[in-house]
């Protein structure tokens, strides 16, 4: 298969649900299911699973809360998840599950956006349900059977792997399912217990590394997928992994990893920074300061070491890792085994099973950081102590810094001109390397630019990082109320 070296390197506004490289049934019509007169039930792993049927003109399946892993608590907790023993009986599936130990971190970020659009930010509720017994998933599918052989596509959450939860207000697959698409949504362990090294869990792995849990959830829950999702109505050779910022960055990980081979045949990246990751040691340095914090030093035997970690409270190990490492973020880990090196180097080795890829970012992707990750001024502007010093982080020479500041001229403020360097410098810049080096290593890579601003939100978010959810899953007027959304709907004909 040819690189779509067009797509590649003219970037265009796309829908990106329709998108996704083919995905989709064309010409599917989501039956009533009067075979199934009673609430659907589904075999998987040896169970019994019990949903809902939904109908808004089109009748659905939904499966909440299933878990795909034995809890990751006790002597699980970091460690690579274990596969579940199977219980007998009928089991429902009707309620989410909890979502992975976290604050209310991502809770904030939403309320301020709801406060930026004009909106109520009470609409946003807190999270309740949290706890470290999370490795569940949800899944909507229009057909039940192992006959139907419908596209899969899974999804992957964002939120800095520090937040996120798989029933979060965008995540819903009514619309997927509308069009013969069998949606996954998936928890995984994210923050101090998804991302956390430290030498005696690194001492206990057979592999002798630590850290990168967050990911073999995704791995365990991709296999649960193909192991299963024909049961859904799915087809586990037809399957597309999906994420959004850190999400995006995840699934840039799974690609990247020989791990995810064959669990997966198209994959799509929205905002992904293709992050500068940790190698262990220094993952390592970072536990190890954590856990000393918690009073664990690791200097006597290692598996009292273990052990004391293991039963610490699970809301005491938050925040002292909050506490240590500030703002930080978590993520992926080179150990040499998920990852065996940078993301983009691996991406620029040749590949004997190329995949098709859609990786993208929008149009002012930092406006919403700006106000956090630099000082402004009364007027919201950022100060010109911060626009030199954002200047000489994505500059190396005097010369470039200046060819910087003539390009930037043509924006009409310094918010503006920081949002676009900064824009440029972490996302669409690593974003078009990253395409590049897969066109090169034989994958077929689509490229999109997302540049559409809601009406009713404040003009300087511009189409800010997040903006195209609510067009990825079709619940923009819902979520997001604005005028515009019923007329920027997906299309299959798009």
């Amino acid at each position: 298969m040819k690189s779509n070296r067009k797509c590649l390197l003219q970037p265009n506004l796309v829908i990106l649900t329709i998108l996704m490289l083919g995905l989709m049934s064309r010409g599917f019509s989501v039956c009533a299911s009067e075979e199934f007169p009673g609430a659907p039930r589904v075999q998987a792993d040896g169970e019994t699973w019990e949903g809902k049927w939904q109908d808004d003109g089109h009748r659905y399946a939904v499966f909440r809360g299933i878990p795909y892993a034995a809890p990751p608590t006790g002597e699980l907790r970091w460690q690579a998840p274990a596969r579940r023993t199977p219980e007998p009986g009928v089991h429902m599936a009707k309620s989410n599950g909890s979502a992975c130990i976290q604050t209310q971190r991502l809770v904030t970020w939403e309320r301020n956006i709801y406060k930026a659009y004009g909106l109520d930010e009470t609409l946003v509720p807190d999270l309740m349900n949290i706890g470290e017994d999370c490795l569940h998933l949800n899944i909507w599918t229009p057909k039940i059977g192992d006959s139907e052989k419908l596209p899969v596509f899974v999804w992957i959450y964002g939120g800095s792997n520090r937040s996120g939860w798989a029933h979060q207000v965008h995540y819903e697959g009514a619309s997927l399912a509308k069009r013969g698409v069998v949606s996954v949504f998936i928890n995984y362990r994210v923050g101090v217990f998804g991302w956390m090294s430290h030498p005696a869990l690194s001492k206990e792995s057979t592999d002798g590394v630590s850290g990168n849990y967050g990911i073999l959830d995704q791995l365990a829950a991709l296999e649960w997928v193909k192991r299963n999702i024909s049961q859904f109505g799915g087809d586990p050779d037809k399957v597309t992994i999906a994420g959004e910022s850190a999400g995006g960055l995840n699934v840039s990980v799974l690609l990247a990893s020989t791990l995810a081979k064959g669990l997966y045949k198209r994959a799509i990246i929205q905002s992904s920074g293709f992050g500068n990751l940790r190698n262990l040691e220094a993952n390592e340095t970072l536990g190890t300061k954590i856990m000393a914090h918690l009073g664990v030093d690791g200097t006597g035997d290692a598996h009292q070491t273990l052990n004391d970690m293991r039963t610490l409270g699970a809301e005491e190990v938050l925040i002292a890792s909050n506490s240590v490492r500030g703002s930080a973020g978590y993520g992926p880990v080179i150990d040499g085994q998920v990852l065996r090196g940078p993301i983009l180097e691996l991406y620029g080795q040749q590949h004997d099973d190329p995949v098709e890829v859609v990786i993208g970012v929008n149009a002012h992707e930092f406006s919403l950081f700006l106000p956090q990750r630099y000082t402004v001024n009364e007027g919201g502007m950022p100060t010109e102590e911060d626009y030199t010093r954002a200047l000489a982080f994505f500059a190396g020479s005097d010369e470039d810094k200046q060819k910087l500041r003539e390009i930037l001229k043509t924006e009409p403020d310094r918010f503006r001109s920081m949002e676009r360097l900064s824009t440029a410098g972490h996302f669409l810049c690593r974003s078009n390397v990253a395409a590049r080096q897969l066109v090169g290593s034989g994958h077929n890579v689509y490229y999109y630019y997302f540049t559409h601003a809601r009406s009713g939100q404040n003009q300087w978010m511009g189409a800010h990082h997040a903006a195209v959810m609510p067009y990825v899953f079709d619940t923009g007027n819902h979520v997001l109320p604005s005028h515009d959304a019923a007329s920027f709907r997906t299309s299959p004909t798009a």
